[in-house]
């Protein structure tokens, strides 16, 4: 047996209206969230001119969540294992950040799904 049915929310709205608005929020929150994470990243990334640190600002992709680190070097300074003289800056940033700020970034998150996705 076969049962076809539409539901119809307040103000007439469909189904497929509401998962398109949601869809469209949650764009809006991996969009804010990558942001964040690159902010929260950047005082972990090696500095010497900030060309590095600032190559993520335009080769990542705050829509997917992809942050990237475009320059030749990138990869042999995120796998060295010493840090600048501050202690912070230095190979295997990401991780680094994560350890430290990882539970912040996830409150961070849970905020705005509450704010931008629940209170659509």
């Amino acid at each position: 047996m076969k049962i076809n049915f539409k539901l119809t929310w307040q103000g007439g709205k469909t189904t497929d209206t509401y998962l398109q608005i949601c869809d469209q929020q949650m764009k809006k929150v991996q969009g804010l969230y990558t942001l964040e994470c690159l902010k929260t990243i950047d005082p972990y990334v090696p500095m010497d001119t900030g060309m590095l640190k600032n190559s993520a600002i335009t080769a990542s992709n705050l829509n997917t969540g992809e942050l990237l680190y475009n320059t030749p070097y990138a990869r042999r300074q995120y796998n060295r294992k010493t840090s600048q003289k501050d202690g912070k800056r230095g190979g295997q940033w990401g991780d680094k950040a994560k350890a430290e700020k990882g539970e912040y970034l996830a409150r961070y998150a849970k905020g705005l799904v509450k704010m931008y996705v629940w209170q659509s």
